[in-house]
């Protein structure tokens, strides 16, 4: 039996969180992943694995068209992110992406556009950069 504070029933929580939600089982999805972040909260995680466990919520919500609440984890997430990466990481792509995604849904179309270009800038630079260090 692991202890109260042990991180690793968080991984699995996540998991069995992300089955549900690939099942459409949504609230049980959103239990598994606040019972995450509750226990990555009391052990002090890695700022960057309470972003991870954001972006499982925020996704939930953006499937389930709570697209305010999904709006706010994805906020918060990628404050997180921008403020552990670099600009041009990946992982911040993959949020602005995500955003994308969600005003797409919703039909704010020039939002999704500008979103859609921040993210892809960010990635044809980490692209390039890779490109150029593959030829030296």
């Amino acid at each position: 039996m692991l202890p109260e504070r042990h991180p690793n029933p968080a991984i699995i929580y996540s998991n069995i969180g992300d089955i549900h939600r690939l099942m459409g089982d949504y609230e049980r999805t959103l239990s598994f992943h606040r019972k995450v972040l509750n226990i990555r909260e009391k052990v002090r995680c890695n700022p960057l694995e309470c972003a991870t466990t954001y972006t499982n919520l925020d996704e939930t919500y953006r499937e389930m068209k709570d697209y305010s609440t999904a709006l706010t984890y994805f906020e918060k997430g990628l404050e997180i992110r921008e403020k552990n990466l670099p600009k041009n990481h990946p992982d911040v792509a993959v949020i602005y992406h995500n955003i994308a995604k969600l005003y797409l849904s919703t039909g704010k179309y020039i939002v999704t556009l500008n979103l859609a270009d921040d993210s892809g800038t960010s990635i044809l630079h980490l692209n390039l950069i890779g490109y150029s260090n593959f030829n030296d």
